[in-house]
């Protein structure tokens, strides 16, 4: 079971730092889960406890990750606060932290995403990136393993394409509203100029790959594709599970380009939008 505030401190981190460079349209402070008991007082003070804690116990996987997450937090907060500077240090004694957790205890998905997004925030984009891949390589079913690798891949090395394969597979995933919703956003930022326009871009396509069979007197006219809301009888709008989709990915009955399939699947996560 995926632990809710370690996916909200994850994926809402890097988050973050999308809505403060503008390129995400609205902040996520309304779901950014409370800072741990330690920050609300002296966080310091307790990260010193924390750290003499793990000098007299320096095998406890799980005593590292506690520090982890604490110099996590804390870097977050400076961030939060206007100090990225000084959060680096933090962020990087994090990343530093959690890769001793896994060295004592491996395939630790979690910590491993968490050591992603720490080395991210400390200069490391190239380190957070393997990270993100050795998690997803853990378990292709670890949501924000995929959710933050997405983003990375969206806003630090500028691959819409690969942005959007891992945040269709996170949406797959079925979470839950408020991320589910922030995926579809982050989403539609995967296409250049906007959703695909059905008039002008998805029509045509359907028209000449699929019309003459699915049109009237087609071999298969009882299942018409030849208007939008006809179409829309085998789209779920956002759902890259769509009948129309995984049919043009299986190849039945007749193999579609690649570049089709991918406009498609654009539209659909889009939301589908009707011609305008």
């Amino acid at each position: 079971m995926l632990n809710k505030a370690g996916i909200l401190r994850a994926i809402l981190v890097v988050l973050a730092a999308v809505a403060l460079t503008g390129a995400f349209s609205y902040g996520y402070y309304y779901a950014k889960p409370p800072m741990h008991s330690y920050v609300q007082q002296d966080p310091l003070q307790d990260i010193k406890g924390m750290e003499q804690k793990v000098a007299q116990n320096p095998g406890n996987a799980d005593l590292l990750t506690n520090l982890g997450n604490a110099y996590f937090d804390y870097g977050t907060s400076l961030r939060d606060g206007g100090n990225p500077d000084d959060a680096k240090g933090f962020f990087a004694k994090a990343a530093a932290v959690y890769q001793k957790a896994l060295d004592l205890k491996p395939n630790q998905v979690g910590v491993e995403t968490d050591m992603g997004t720490a080395l991210y925030y400390c200069g490391q984009p190239d380190q957070a990136e393997a990270a993100y891949q050795k998690a997803i390589a853990m378990d292709p079913k670890y949501i924000n393993a995929r959710l933050n690798y997405g983003i990375f891949l969206l806003y630090q090395r500028l691959n819409q394409k690969g942005a959007r394969e891992q945040l269709t597979a996170a949406l797959q995933l079925n979470p839950s509203g408020d991320i589910r919703d922030n995926i579809r956003t982050l989403l539609a930022d995967t296409t250049e100029g906007g959703a695909p326009n059905y008039t002008n871009d998805v029509e045509p396509v359907i028209f000449q790959g699929c019309a003459s069979c699915h049109g009237p007197g087609g071999v298969m006219a009882k299942a018409p594709l030849y208007t939008y809301y006809s179409v829309m009888k085998y789209v779920i709008p956002g759902n890259p599970q769509s009948p129309l989709l995984q049919k043009m990915k299986s190849g039945h009955p007749v193999k579609q380009k690649a570049e089709t399939i991918d406009l498609i699947e654009r539209w659909i996560m889009a939301g589908a939008p009707g011609p305008q």
